[in-house]
């Protein structure tokens, strides 16, 4: 009679017991999840080609295309649309900014055909969409409540303040014409598209070319676009400007225009439709 196997007897990690059994795997072999923690899931994964490499010189030349390219854009769109002589004068206006929009627009997908740089490298891209949209409605969100907070206490110890939102108010209302709710969205829809891709997807990322350190790009991005805001009033500019500024902050840490799209977008027609809300010569 044969001896017994002892069933109570250890089987050591990668053995195999004498029923031909398939060894247990080493507690090294036995797979683990990946920690994932909140830094990570908003972290953008690293892209050689963000921002695109070039020389200063390069990056210069690439800039100043930029004005005769809008203004070339203007001559084309807008002038015919001169010609035609509308009933209110300040559509000359909207399809002024379309016209230079069109032209910024067509110039930098050209120097960026030209270059071989994909869309991505100025932050064109459906990456991370939906964090990247939620991110921008928050940042709105946070935008507005952070107005109310400072600029009501303000305006009550300065009520100065006051007549500069008035001074902003008439300048847009001076500007632009009356839109049905339908152009409001189409107008700014487009205005957010090339305003976004010209003045955070390409200036920034060749002012960093040109700079070197992107707290300095950030802060002259946002001047800038402040600055060509200026026709609203000291207040708007500086509202605008700050709003720049957190723009540029997500568009650099997410490497993706999305964020800023959804910022600019939500805070462009909010402020169209509450000028025609409040306005009683709009309506």
């Amino acid at each position: 009679m044969s001896e017994s196997t002892n069933n109570n007897d250890p089987i050591e990690p990668g053995g195999a017991d004498e029923s031909g059994a398939e060894p247990l795997p080493w507690p090294n072999d036995i797979p683990f999840a990946r920690p994932v923690n909140v830094e990570t899931a908003l972290s953008p994964p690293a892209d050689d080609a963000w921002p695109p490499t070039m020389s200063r010189l390069r990056a210069l030349i690439e800039l100043l295309i930029l004005i005769p390219a809008g203004f070339l854009g203007l001559v084309v769109v807008a002038v015919p649309i001169f010609m035609i002589n509308p009933a209110d004068t300040r559509w000359h206006n909207v399809f002024s900014s379309v016209g230079m929009g069109c032209g910024a627009l067509t110039a930098c997908v050209v120097m960026m055909l030209i270059a071989r740089q994909k869309a991505a490298s100025i932050g064109w891209t459906r990456r991370d969409l939906g964090i990247n949209v939620g991110l921008g409605v928050a940042a709105m969100i946070a935008t507005y409540v952070a107005r109310f907070a400072i600029l009501v206490p303000l305006s009550l110890v300065f009520p100065q303040l006051l007549e500069e939102a008035e001074t902003a108010q008439n300048a847009i209302e001076d500007t632009f014409p009356p839109m049905s709710f339908l152009w409001v969205v189409l107008m700014m829809t487009f205005v957010v598209i090339w305003e976004e891709v010209v003045f955070r997807g390409f200036l920034l990322t060749r002012l960093q070319t040109v700079f070197r350190r992107w707290w300095l790009t950030i802060l002259a991005g946002s001047l800038l676009f402040g600055a060509i805001h200026g026709y609203q009033g000291i207040l708007a500019t500086a509202l605008i400007t700050a709003l720049a500024l957190m723009m540029s902050l997500l568009f650099v840490w997410r490497r993706s225009l999305v964020p800023s799209m959804v910022v600019h977008w939500l805070n462009n027609v909010g402020v169209v439709l509450f000028l025609e809300a409040m306005s009683s010569t709009r309506r």
